[in-house]
């Protein structure tokens, strides 16, 4: 769906969508005038700009390099030429892809038009880095927040980089003597938790894989999901940890 993909744009560093339009005797852009095409983004916006160009430029790959067939217009085909041209390029504003709706309307039946349109996948790359970054200098360095008070049903993201070989990432005491310990070794994290879902207490585990740990000074990804009977522990892109009660 439209919205999985736009959450998947906005957790990853980079992404782009080719889009395509093959022309005779079609307009595209028309600028300075009024747009036949463009694209509309994830939320709505008309976007007025092509392939290969900035966000509402209006203009084509060409029109940035100046390299267009006509080089008064800003894009191949509004050339308006009797032969076949094309624009292309990736869209990579990330904050509005994927591309929800193309839009054309140029028509004129008397001069027999060509358009010709494609629209590639939504390619997305690496992780981005965390938005909201806090840095601790000492080992008794803490941040404090409320208390978490969703045991039965919710779930907390993080990510770490260090370069220590243990600490405590996070230490939560709820209702009931409910409580969360998320711990780091070198080679291993740890969760050991009450959360009152029966059972007592209880530990998930996730270990590192390959010859690098957890202090290799590279962001880790961490997800703890609780619900009424599973709570779940992932981290990066190994295979999720589990307990069912």
């Amino acid at each position: 769906s439209i919205g999985q993909a736009a959450a998947l744009a906005d957790i990853s560093q980079s992404c782009s969508q080719t889009v395509t339009y093959r022309c005779m005797k079609s307009v595209l852009l028309n600028t300075p005038n009024t747009p036949y095409g463009w694209w509309v983004s994830r939320n709505d916006e008309k976007i007025v700009s092509w392939g290969g160009a900035p966000t509402n430029s209006m203009k084509c790959s060409c029109g940035v390099t100046n390299s267009c067939y006509n080089r008064t217009k800003m894009c191949n085909c509004d050339a308006n030429h009797d032969s076949v041209r094309d624009d292309s390029g990736a869209l990579t504003d990330k904050s509005r892809l994927p591309v929800k709706q193309l839009k054309f309307g140029y028509e004129d039946i008397g001069s027999n038009p060509l358009a010709l349109y494609s629209l590639g996948k939504l390619n997305c790359r690496n992780r981005a880095n965390p938005k909201h970054v806090i840095t601790f200098t000492t080992r008794e360095s803490t941040v404090q927040f409320p208390t978490w008070q969703a045991e039965f049903n919710g779930y907390i993201e993080l990510a770490f980089r260090s370069s220590i070989s243990n600490g405590v990432l996070l230490k939560n005491t709820g209702r009931y003597g409910s409580f969360i310990r998320l711990a780091v070794q070198p080679k291993l994290i740890t969760l050991n938790y009450n959360l009152g879902q029966g059972g007592g207490n209880q530990v998930l585990q996730v270990k590192a894989v390959g010859n690098t740990g957890f202090d290799d000074n590279e962001w880790h990804r961490i997800r703890l999901s609780c619900a009424l009977y599973r709570t779940s522990l992932k981290v990066d892109d190994q295979p999720e940890a589990t307990n069912s009660s």
